[in-house]
């Protein structure tokens, strides 16, 4: 039986504009002292090294794009957490944002029969490495944003095993896959207008775990 993954995702609007909510991280204060951090251990610097060699594609979107296609679904387990990393848009294929993945389970109440789902926020910056090294008061204050429904956004639920979901809107169709490859989540999000055609394509991945302690 498929499992279900809630998601409220923060995303770019089409056609290159500031999301509100980008605007509001970027005007937030860092802290001297960041918090304690975990890189994800399946990948050290020489190895990505490598890997950034063996990717095909002219454009950071490209190989990103490539990345994607030679993953796998990701599981709920592996989007539990905190992660960061940089996202790339179709329309600036060379132009890096910001990237932050947050993912907790969530027990639903609904008894034996339903296992709990995984809650996951995505946010982004203008800032590429805004979200690297994440300091308490910039935990504290994100959490408390996205607990609050300070930032706009849709909730999408992800079918697994595919780690996939179509929502259909009023003006659009969204489509968000996730997936592992290489040791990286890597994220395709689409939008498509009415008329099938797209209008906001990214591509993303995450590479540093900085799960609050």
């Amino acid at each position: 039986m498929k499992r279900a993954i809630a998601i409220l995702i923060l995303v770019a609007q089409s056609m290159g504009s500031v999301h509100a909510a980008e605007k509001a991280l970027d005007t937030l204060k860092l802290e001297t002292t960041p918090v304690e951090t975990l890189s994800i251990p399946i990948q050290q610097e020489a190895v990505a090294a490598e890997l950034m060699k063996s990717l095909q594609g002219a454009t950071a979107y490209d190989k990103l794009a490539n990345l994607f296609a030679s993953g796998h679904p990701a599981t709920d387990t592996a989007l539990t957490g905190w992660f960061v990393g940089r996202c790339v848009a179709s329309t600036a294929k060379n132009t890096f944002r910001g990237a932050l993945m947050m993912g907790r389970k969530v027990t639903l109440n609904g008894g034996p029969l339903f296992d709990p789902v995984l809650w996951t926020y995505l946010t982004r910056s203008a800032q590429p490495n805004f979200f690297d090294n994440m300091t308490a008061k910039l935990i504290s204050e994100i959490k408390n944003n996205l607990m609050n429904g300070a930032y706009s956004g849709g909730r999408f639920t992800l079918e697994f095993p595919e780690a996939t979901t179509t929502q259909n809107r009023t003006s659009k169709k969204i489509i968000l896959e996730e997936r592992i490859a290489r040791g990286y989540i890597v994220e395709h999000y689409t939008d498509y207008n009415n008329e099938g055609k797209i209008t906001w394509e990214t591509y993303g991945y995450y590479f540093k775990d900085v799960t609050p302690k």
